[in-house]
């Protein structure tokens, strides 16, 4: 029989009078991959951070592998064995890939550093866990993913039993995704490392994990075999209601003459090889494509972000050919990029400026920002979209992964748009506030915007599209109607296949 790696034991939680964690009981398996799923303030970072040491619970107790365990910080938790991957990297980036595995840990002779062993124990490490990145490269120069890997690396160096991984995968592509969940595989099967795994990515918890715990405002729900449920049944408990509220209803798009037409799209050196796709006024067209399927390259040539493509593209019946992301917009695109901190937002500054930034000639008068009509508009997009907090002098960094994403579409709703493209519109965020991104697209295209959703996700293009287009290999292999949906026909149309 499989031992208990964890075992909360009526944990409770409180901050002033909000109870953020109420009674809370359940076990996780030994060598297990288990997924903590749950709508933001459910409960789940209060307790990842009693169990990482952070917090300590107002009640109740955890016992790991049969002994008590109330670490007072994250140093004692860690020596305890149970490590924890926050969802933003933790690390020094003027040091090597070596040093930040091995941090406060070096390989020294006497006062020095053994700069030799520790690249060799590094070395070692990385090949065990089959990460291809040379241990003396600078932090610096690492990508998202690669960053996360180093994490996991370190985490394997202090022996870690249990590892924690907060949204692992938020901020990364469908490629990093896969090299990502190798490393994940290996820590779990072969160095036996138990996983606690937080997401809001349904398709991860049941493509990962062994079992999976919902929690709901502060209390534990239910503890289930993946196996044994599925996606509607798993969101039901997540947002107490059935499935079908999960979606808006879609009413089909108005008849005409097509808003987008892309004939033969190529770029064979960027990955388009001959696309071809239409979008009518007021549908939401849904691409798929598996890494390398063109996905990119085909929003980079629709938004001006790169040129140099042959065949062509129609935009309300006209030739459409963005020399840069400026002529794009003023062309009447818009576009919503999957990586919101980096390429969606201005982190530091407030609600206003990011508001007012889509459109800001709209704000500016003699040179001069107009702030109050600019805070005017901000708290109009802040009511529409209930962004939290309301307040539009409130840093936007501050905010929530759902919040930041109202944010990164409510900042074009200053101005005209004919075509939407959302890449990844729900990456990252919690079950509600996809919700609420949904009715926003639904809004958007009954205004008679014609949408393309560019998702990972399967049952979200299900969902939301009228018609769920597919790439491969840089080609449209597919185009379904809504009548025919299925998983089975979106993703086998995406697998990669010789050409006659």
């Amino acid at each position: 029989m499989m031992s208990t790696a964890i075992e909360l034991q009526a944990l409770t939680k409180r901050f002033g009078i909000t109870k953020a964690l109420s009674d809370v009981s359940f076990s996780i398996r030994q060598g297990s991959v288990h997924a903590l799923v749950g709508e933001n303030g459910a409960g789940k970072s209060s307790l990842i951070k009693i169990l990482s040491g952070v917090h300590q619970p107002d009640g109740g107790a955890v016992r790991l592998f049969g002994q008590d365990f109330a670490p007072k910080d994250s140093a004692a938790a860690q020596l305890s064995g149970v490590s924890t991957m926050f969802q933003e990297s933790q690390q020094v980036s003027n040091l090597s890939v070596a040093e930040n595995i091995y941090l406060g840990m070096e390989p020294r002779i006497g006062p020095f550093l053994d700069w030799s062993r520790l690249m060799k124990q590094a070395g070692d490490l990385l090949g065990r866990l089959g990460i291809e990145i040379e241990p003396g490269r600078p932090m610096a120069t690492l990508s998202p993913s690669e960053a996360k890997l180093i994490e996991m690396g370190r985490a394997v160096s202090r022996n870690a039993k249990v590892l924690i991984m907060d949204e692992p995968t938020a901020n990364l592509n469908q490629a990093e995704q896969q090299i990502l969940f190798r490393v994940l595989k290996q820590l779990n099967e072969k160095e036996g490392v138990t996983v606690i795994y937080i997401s809001h990515h349904m398709q991860e918890v049941f493509d990962l994990c062994d079992h999976v715990t919902v929690l709901r405002d502060g209390q534990h729900v239910a503890t289930l075999d993946v196996a044994d449920t599925e996606t509607d049944g798993l969101v039901r408990l997540m947002i107490g209601r059935q499935m079908e509220a999960y979606f808006p209803t879609i009413a089909a798009p108005a008849q005409g003459e097509p808003r987008l037409v892309v004939s033969d799209l190529a770029h064979p050196a960027r990955g388009l090889d001959g696309a071809s796709f239409e979008v009518a006024r007021g549908e939401i067209f849904g691409i798929y494509g598996l890494a390398d399927s063109g996905r990119t390259a085909l929003t980079n040539a629709l938004f001006g972000i790169q040129t140099g493509f042959a065949g062509a593209v129609r935009l309300d019946g006209a030739p459409f050919a963005p020399t840069s992301p400026t002529a794009a917009i003023e062309a009447g695109v818009i576009l919503v990029p999957e990586d919101r901190k980096l390429q969606g937002l201005m982190l530091d500054l407030d609600l206003l400026h990011n508001f007012s930034v889509g459109n800001l000639g709209r704000f500016v008068s003699n040179g001069l920002f107009e702030k109050k009509t600019a805070l005017e508009a901000a708290n109009t997009h802040i009511q529409r979209l209930r962004v939290k907090p309301n307040n539009a002098y409130a840093l936007v960094k501050g905010l929530s992964g759902g919040n930041q994403q109202k944010v990164a579409i409510g900042k074009w709703l200053n101005r005209d748009f004919r075509l939407a493209i959302f890449q990844e519109p729900t990456r990252g965020i919690d079950v509600s506030a996809k919700m609420e991104v949904y009715e926003v697209i639904k809004s958007l295209s009954e205004a008679g915007v014609a949408i393309l959703v560019l998702s990972s996700e399967v049952l979200e293009l299900m969902g939301l599209c009228h018609r769920v287009g597919v790439l491969s290999g840089g080609r449209m292999t597919a185009t379904i109607e809504r009548a025919d949906f299925s998983e089975h026909a979106i993703v086998s149309a995406a697998l990669p296949r010789r050409r006659a």
